[in-house]
């Protein structure tokens, strides 16, 4: 019986009862050689792609074969990057590598287990250069200002490297010849001095440029990244009005850090601070399907 990472081989029967979807699986990824199989209430198992190929599905009481288990399709990023037990399990297994687990109604689906890439984006270091986020522990100083655009140097008190187990939405956004994808919700600032979130923004705004200036967003696209996002911040807690040390110089232009996100999704900030009200969503901003 082998094993990967102390995980052995699954029941024949529990191979038959998925069948259908191991096998599914593997046709769509030549590559894949097993399928991690999650056991309730909290151990996993591995399906051999070769062996699923050749047995039968497991017959059930109503005389189908696998209820309910016509292929299988990715699971929802919600399913996939917030299930605790499967981010543990993904710990130290190959890039990659394919899951069946049941998402919230009950259906099989599969997520993959995240291979560390990192999504691209850069803010600037006290030197001025723009530097990735995985150059940037904590304990590191950046560049941060407030409203008032006024830069100083700061300290990161927060860093974080989270599990990405399957494709999620993103922005990207183009700015002359600087292309930035962040997470749908990010928080830009624009040059009339409100936060605006990546996913309500349109190709005509103007974003408040690093040196004070406007600068013009040439395009805005709904994407998606099986790269991980990372969030720093430079001082915890929820943020003041005028979001002193609480903005970044990203790429040219002033965004905010994780500490001003979080406030926004708790619905902290004053609307005084948005370009739009929190339950607002124009109909011109990208829109995922």
């Amino acid at each position: 019986m082998s094993s990967n990472k102390g995980v052995q081989d699954c029941p024949t029967t529990k191979c038959q009862e998925v069948q259908p979807q191991i096998s599914q699986y593997c046709k769509d990824n030549p590559g894949a050689t097993q399928v991690l199989v999650y056991l309730p209430p909290d151990s996993w198992c591995f399906c051999d792609c070769a062996s699923a190929m050749e047995m039968k599905p497991e017959a059930h009481g109503d005389g189908q074969a696998g209820k309910g288990t016509q292929g299988t399709s990715p699971c929802a990023s919600s399913d996939c990057n917030t299930d605790p037990r499967l981010i543990e399990m993904c710990q130290g297994l190959p890039p990659g590598q394919p899951t069946l687990i049941r998402d919230k109604e009950g259906k099989l689906c599969t997520c993959e287990c995240w291979g560390g890439a990192l999504a691209p984006y850069r803010i600037a270091n006290t030197e001025g250069d723009y530097v990735s986020l995985d150059e940037i522990p904590v304990g590191t100083f950046v560049k941060a200002c407030g409203l008032d655009i006024e830069w100083v140097e700061m300290l990161v008190r927060y860093a974080s490297r989270p599990m990405q187990n399957s494709p999620q939405d993103a922005i990207q956004v183009t700015i002359g010849e600087a292309t930035l994808v962040v997470p749908t919700s990010h928080l830009f600032l624009t040059y009339q001095k409100k936060l605006i979130l990546a996913e309500k923004m349109i190709d005509s705004i103007a974003l408040m440029g690093s040196d004070g200036s406007p600068v013009p967003v040439d395009k805005v696209e709904a994407v998606s990244t099986k790269n991980a996002f990372q969030f720093i911040a430079t001082v915890d807690g929820k943020p003041p009005k005028n979001l002193a040390y609480h903005l970044l110089d990203s790429e040219g232009v002033v965004s905010a850090d994780y500490a001003v996100q979080q406030a926004y999704q708790k619905q902290e900030l004053p609307e005084a601070l948005l370009a739009f009200a929190y339950d607002y969503m124009p109909k011109s901003a990208p829109r995922f399907t």
